[in-house]
């Protein structure tokens, strides 16, 4: 699966309606649209698990003047940071709706000429995360790392974003898509997890963790799925891991 961030105009000084059309969201069979900009939310993260919290306490509030403005049931869509003392970037839309999730293109489309590329960081660099995560394991409570590669690309042109979901949709049917305006760019991408969904009282996650290609034969899927179990076995853990919350496994 596949996930970039792309550069855009910056956020205060876009038109309404170029940011509004840049959210969407794409779960099972629904697609999320949201239209309008009630209020924007950029308050850290950091610390709203606990009551009181600063985000919390300016979700709550955009909520009460929405209300205010004549919303019924207002929504927060956007992205949190993995560093969470960092800027949130979410916004309250005016409306939304869902509806059927569109067909995917058949074919992805093309894109500007790819002039160079890069990954940060470099191999030495990633080795030398690798060596850091180990050197963690040993001397501190760290059970799990997962370490990534980030890819910059330079294009010839600039890039047309929504050309680039829908070639995420042609490629990957079956996922789980987003596309978040930012202050300096556009996160979008797919996955094949969900970590949580919630309806009413009820709670579903999909975490993944250890995994191996599904074959269309019977025989050849259940002999990976054997394999994967008998030669895999920090998967389990790993699965258990992705699972577990501060107060213990749910």
């Amino acid at each position: 699966m596949k996930t970039g961030t792309l550069r855009l105009q910056d956020r205060d000084t876009m038109p309404l309606n170029q940011e509004d059309s840049s959210f969407s969201f794409t779960s099972g069979e629904r697609e999320l649209s949201v239209s309008g900009l009630s209020e924007r939310i950029d308050t850290a993260a950091h610390g709203s698990h606990l009551a009181g919290g600063a985000l919390r306490r300016s979700i709550d509030q955009a909520f009460e003047r929405a209300r205010q403005a004549g919303q019924e049931n207002p929504i927060v869509v956007g992205a949190i940071p993995f560093d969470t003392t960092q800027a949130s970037s979410l916004y309250i839309p005016e409306a939304y709706t869902w509806q059927a999730r569109a067909a995917a293109p058949v074919q992805p489309g093309s894109l500007p000429a790819l002039l160079n590329q890069a990954n940060i960081p470099d191999e030495h660099g990633f080795k030398r995360a690798v060596r850091h995560a180990i050197v963690n394991f040993q001397h501190s409570d760290v059970r799990k790392a997962v370490l990534s590669v980030q890819r910059e690309l330079h294009f010839a042109a600039p890039v047309d974003t929504a050309q680039v979901q829908a070639n995420l949709k042609a490629l990957n049917r079956e996922g789980y898509h987003f596309r978040v305006p930012l202050a300096d760019g556009s996160l979008l991408g797919v996955s094949p997890e969900l970590l949580v969904h919630k309806q009413g009282s009820a709670f579903v996650s999909n975490p993944l963790a250890g995994s191996v290609r599904r074959m269309a034969d019977p025989e050849a899927d259940r002999a990976n799925a054997q394999w994967l179990a008998a030669t895999s076995p920090s998967a389990s853990a790993s699965c258990a891991a992705a699972c577990r919350s501060p107060n213990g496994p749910r």
